[in-house]
C-alpha cells in the first residue's frame, strides 16, 4: 500500500469538499459556524476505520456528537487526578450540550475485542496502552469463558462483542450526572451492534437481554 498516496487522496477530498460539497450546503455550514452545536444524540464509536457512524446513520454535520475509542468502551466513573478523555467528553455531551440519547455502536470484527479473548498482543510492551484500556472488559472476557464453555473462539468473540455493548450501558449508569437525567426520563441509553460485512444492524433489548435486527 502506497502510504504517501493516502495522505494525497485526502488532500483530493478536501478540494473536492471545498469545491462541491460546501457550496452546495454553505447555508448549513453557515448556520453551523453562528449557533453553538445542539445535536441530541451522542455516540460512542469504536475507532475502527471501517465503521463510520455519520456514514452508516446518515447523519449530516451537527446532528450527532461523536466519542471514539478503541473497542467503543465506557469506562467506570472514576473521580481522580488521572486523564479521562472519553468521560470527559461524556460530560461535555450529557451537562453541557444536553443530549438526549447516548448510544453505544459496537460492531463485528472488533479488533480489541479479539485482543481481549486471544492472546494476540497480550504481554507486548509496545502495546501497553491497549493492553491497559481493554482490561476495563476483564470481567466480561470471564463472564463469556464460563457462559461459552463448550464455544469456538470464534463464537466467544462474537458474544464479547454483545456482553462488551451491555457493560459500557451499565458503566454509564456509574456516572452520577447520566444516572439522575435516566431516572428522570430526560436521556435514554441505546445499544446497537453492526455487522461489516452484511450492512445489518442489531439493537439490545434491555427487557429480553437479546439482541434483535433493527
Amino acid at each position: 500500500m502506497n502510504r504517501r498516496k493516502n495522505i494525497e487522496n485526502l488532500r483530493e477530498g478536501y478540494h473536492i469538499f471545498k469545491n462541491t460539497y460546501l457550496p452546495q450546503h454553505k447555508e448549513l455550514f453557515s448556520k453551523l459556524y453562528q449557533q453553538n452545536q445542539n445535536p441530541s444524540v451522542l455516540v460512542i464509536s469504536c475507532s475502527d476505520s471501517r465503521v463510520e457512524p455519520s456514514i452508516i446513520m446518515q447523519c449530516s454535520p451537527g446532528e450527532i456528537f461523536v466519542i471514539r475509542n478503541v473497542a467503543n468502551i465506557v469506562p467506570p466513573y472514576e473521580k481522580d487526578g488521572n486523564y479521562h478523555g472519553t468521560s470527559a467528553a461524556l460530560e461535555f455531551g450529557v451537562t453541557a450540550l444536553n443530549i438526549a440519547h447516548i448510544l453505544i455502536l459496537g460492531h463485528r470484527k472488533c479488533g480489541g475485542i479479539e485482543k481481549l479473548m486471544t492472546t494476540k498482543y497480550r504481554n507486548n510492551n509496545s502495546m501497553a496502552f491497549l493492553e491497559k484500556w481493554m482490561s476495563i472488559f476483564e470481567d466480561v472476557k470471564r463472564e463469556v469463558e464460563n457462559d461459552g464453555i463448550s464455544m469456538s473462539i470464534e463464537e466467544k468473540i462474537l458474544l464479547c462483542e454483545e456482553r462488551g455493548i451491555v457493560k459500557s450501558i451499565q458503566n454509564l449508569h456509574t456516572f452520577p450526572w447520566i444516572k439522575e437525567r435516566v431516572m428522570q426520563q430526560k436521556l435514554f441509553i441505546h445499544g446497537w451492534l453492526f455487522d461489516i460485512a452484511t450492512g445489518e444492524m442489531l439493537e439490545y433489548k434491555a427487557d429480553t437481554n437479546r439482541f434483535t435486527a433493527l
